[in-house]
């Protein structure tokens, strides 16, 4: 018992938190389109509610702004070991952008519009109209 309270004390002295992955849907566009995040965090769930407010990438992540004016967008990826921010809907607040993104190549997504003006840290408005 001694063993396991002086590892819980150890990790939470030096700031080390498990892994945590989230998972949620965003509804977005005239037609509904459902689209999955899915990203894994450093740090401990955010009990509150099933979209993180923010947290820091432990892997590269492809989220969704809100472009519920522009059906055919895609969404964006984002790099990790950086901080990823989310409106309370799922939708993209903010994160620094992978040196390579990923893109539908069905021919039905679109990138972002104004995305490819932007390099490192974008800003999402509630809009979905990204600030670089």
């Amino acid at each position: 018992m001694r063993g396991v309270l002086t590892a819980v004390l150890w990790m939470a002295s030096t700031g080390l938190a498990p892994a945590e992955t989230y998972s949620f849907s965003v509804a977005n566009g005239s037609w509904l389109r459902i689209e999955q995040t899915l990203i894994h965090c450093d740090g401990q769930r955010i009990i509150s509610g099933r979209v993180p407010p923010s947290c820091i990438l432990t892997e590269p992540a492809q989220a969704y702004p809100n472009h519920k004016n522009d059906r055919s967008s895609s969404g964006v990826t984002c790099a990790e070991g950086h901080r990823i921010a989310f409106y309370p809907n799922g939708t993209l607040a903010e994160c620094v952008l992978a040196e390579e993104q990923w893109f539908d190549h069905t021919g039905f997504t679109l990138l972002v519009p104004g995305l490819e003006l932007c390099k490192g840290r974008v800003r999402f408005d509630e809009g979905g109209k990204p600030d670089c």
